[in-house]
Formats: structure tokens, sequence, C-alpha cells
């Protein structure tokens, strides 16, 4: 049997474990933007209760993104969701967060390193990950009487410690060094990292290695309260895939012109890749890479003005609002010109290079 690469097998992993907070997370973010136009248009005042209180609404689920994680990660490595639920709850426990803010903590004399996990997405990964092998451990060893009142106990217990000691703060390091060559990138070097992001983002969502990159947008959000660039590059993704839809329209005949005009209105209106990415343009080859240097080629607006998403939402033309900012006027002017330059050219690009199927 051939083995997986390893890297390709870790991002199917992150991907299983993401996947099934998505639906939360889009609908958190629908109730943030309904709550946003109400403000804007008047209904809401500033310091509103009503506005507050659905603020929190659509705000907790982020905070406590860790024990939504959990749940996905036990069930997707086969391990009891409610001992990994318990082992990661203790980061989130407002009591150890005082205890971390309030100086330099020891258990035992080991060092309990300072780090923040609301709105995590890679530790309760790790964290449940290890879980299995302790669970898997503590069921073999622990004698069959005794299973039911100390398998918990030690599971709970060692995963825990585990997590506050050794893999909490190891996978906060990690995540915090590529959330920071990130920002480096997009500070020294903007053209180059988005760029290079658009042209590489078709490709990432047919593999499923974009989840990386989602989980950091949504630790930024959580933790900044915007997020620094990822979002827009999907956005731009989104109009330059359909850009390339309507190019493979206009060259193709039957079935490939029916299904690229279904799919082109599909991600427009719902922000999702896949259909057009499995569905037209990877059979079809050129007009993926059509798509990819017209995302590329957006991109290049976004490398010379900074861009943020405010709101998790889908990468839809309803999901416009996500880059209005008071603080920052002309980002979501910015973000529309991105997103036209990017259909343009991905719609130029398709008519340039892709020829249709002669039987069709």
């Amino acid at each position: 049997m051939q083995k997986k690469n390893p890297v390709f097998a870790l991002m199917g992993t992150i991907s299983a474990c993401v996947v099934p907070a998505i639906p939360v997370m889009i609908g958190c973010g629908v109730i943030k933007l309904v709550v946003l136009l109400l403000e804007l248009t008047g209904v809401f005042s500033a310091g509103s209760q009503t506005k507050l209180l659905l603020d929190c609404l659509d705000s907790a689920p982020f905070y406590f993104l860790p024990l939504l994680i959990a749940n996905a990660s036990a069930k997707h490595f086969g391990c009891n969701p409610m001992y990994a639920l318990a082992a990661v709850s203790l980061m989130l426990y407002p009591d150890f967060a005082a205890m971390l803010e309030g100086g330099d903590v020891q258990f035992l004399g080991i060092p309990v390193l300072k780090a923040r996990y609301s709105f995590g997405v890679l530790q309760p990964i790790a964290l449940v990950y290890a879980l299995k092998w302790i669970e898997a451990g503590a069921e073999k060893w622990i004698p069959r009487a005794l299973k039911s009142t100390f398998v918990p106990a030690v599971v709970i217990l060692l995963t825990g410690l585990l997590g506050i000691i050794a893999i909490g703060p190891a996978v906060t390091i990690f995540s915090g060094w590529l959330s920071d060559g990130l920002g480096y990138l997009q500070m020294n070097m903007p053209m180059v990292a988005w760029v290079l992001m658009g042209f590489i983002l078709p490709p990432m969502i047919l593999t499923g290695t974009h989840f990386v990159f989602m989980a950091i947008a949504w630790e930024q959000l959580g933790s900044l309260g915007y997020e620094t660039g990822f979002r827009v590059t999907c956005f731009i993704m989104t109009f330059a895939i359909t850009g390339a839809c309507l190019g493979v329209f206009l060259k193709s005949k039957g079935k490939i012109r029916e299904n690229a005009l279904s799919h082109g209105i599909a991600i427009l209106t719902t922000g999702v890749s896949e259909p057009a990415l499995y569905g037209t343009l990877l059979p079809l080859k050129t007009p993926l890479l059509a798509s990819m240097l017209g995302t590329a080629v957006g991109a290049i607006w976004q490398g010379l003005h900074t861009m943020h998403s405010y709101v998790y939402s889908t990468s839809s033309i309803f999901g416009v609002l996500t880059f209005i900012s008071a603080e920052e006027p002309m980002n979501l002017p910015h973000v529309l010109i991105a997103a036209a330059i990017g259909m343009a050219a991905g719609l130029a690009f398709t008519l340039l290079i892709y020829r249709a199927p002669k039987e069709q």
C-alpha cells in the first residue's frame, strides 16, 4: 500500500477537524452581518443593549471555538468526545486564564508557559490526537472493574496537564510563527505574499490545504478583531473563478456550457468554490490555470493596498459587508476593485488559453 505524503496527511487531518465547525462560523458571521447592517441603517445605536447581547451571541462560539474543534477532532480520531471536551475546557477556564495573566505559574516545579487558548484551532486538534493514545493506553492497562472510574480520571488528568504544560504552548508558538510570518510578508513584501497566495489558492482548496490559513484567520478575528488578508484573497478568487466560468460558458456548447453557467452562479452567490473547481475548471485544465492567474492578478491590488476582513462569512457577493470598517473607510472600495480585476483577468485568461472540446 502506498504511503500518504505526511504533509498532505496532516492537512487532511486539519481539514477533517475544522470542516464540521464551518457552518457554525458562517451562521455567526451572518448574525454579525445583520447586526452590522442594522447598526449602519440606524436601527441599533452603538450602545444598544440589544446590539450588545447579539454581539455576545455571535462572538461566543468564536471564543469557545476550541471546544467545537475538540468535539469534531474526537469524532475524527475515534476517541471519547466527552473526555476531549473536559480536557480542552481547562484551557478556557477563567481561573486558569487569570493565573496565567497574574504571573509565573508552575506545576510540580514545571513552568506553565503563558498562552491564550480562546479562539484556538490547532491546539485542540493536537491535544485530542494525544488524548486518543492516552485513552487507548488507559483502556488497555486499567482493570475492567476500575475502568468506569479511573479511565476518565486518568485520561482527563494526563491530557489536561499535557495540554497546558507541553502541547498547548508548543502549538501556540508554532501557530504564532505562521501568523507572524504572514504578517511579516504582508508588511515587507505584500505584493509577493498576496500574488503568491492568490495563484496557489485554487489548488490549495482542491487539496484541502487552505484550512491551515482559515484556522489562522479565525484566531486573528477572535484575538485582533480583524483578519490580515486571507479572506480578501478568497473573495478575489470567487470572482476570478466566476470570470473563468463565464469564459468557458462563452466558448463552449452543450453540457459544458450549462455546467459552467450553473457553477459560476453558484460560487458567486454562495462562495462555495468546490463545484466550480471540481466540476468545470479542473476537468478542462486551462480554465483552472486561468482562475489561478486571475486571482493572482487581482491580488496585485491587494498587495498595493492593505485590506482586512472583520467578520467571518462566505466569500460570496453577499459577504461584501465583511469588509466594511469605520476606521478603514477605503477598505471596502479596495476589495471591490481587487475582485473586479480578478474577475476580468479570470475571464480574459480563459478566453485566451481555453480551447473548447470539439465533441460536447
